[in-house]
């Protein structure tokens, strides 16, 4: 079983048809997992997974812009805002 498999089996993410009312809850959680994945052949299988469920979620990912880590010869890691609001 493949590692996005494994993963998104056990996950319970809002389905397609409601993106629109909660993108801003998929950005932060499919952008979570694609940040904690620190292999960057795995992150290409993670991207094609929410691209291929997820394609507004994902550009809107991307429009956050991105750094690499270990000066460039690493793995991507997306801007997201983490902070809350009391």
């Amino acid at each position: 079983m493949s590692l996005v498999s494994l993963l998104t089996s056990k996950c319970k993410l809002v389905p397609p048809s409601m993106v629109c009312n909660c993108t801003y809850t998929n950005v932060i959680s499919l952008g979570n997992w694609f940040n904690m994945t620190v292999n960057s052949e795995r992150q290409d299988q993670v991207e094609a997974w929410i691209k291929e469920r997820y394609p507004s979620v994902w550009t809107e990912i991307e429009a956050l812009g991105h750094g690499v880590t270990m000066g460039g010869f690493g793995y991507r890691q997306y801007y997201l805002n983490r902070d809350l609001e009391p």
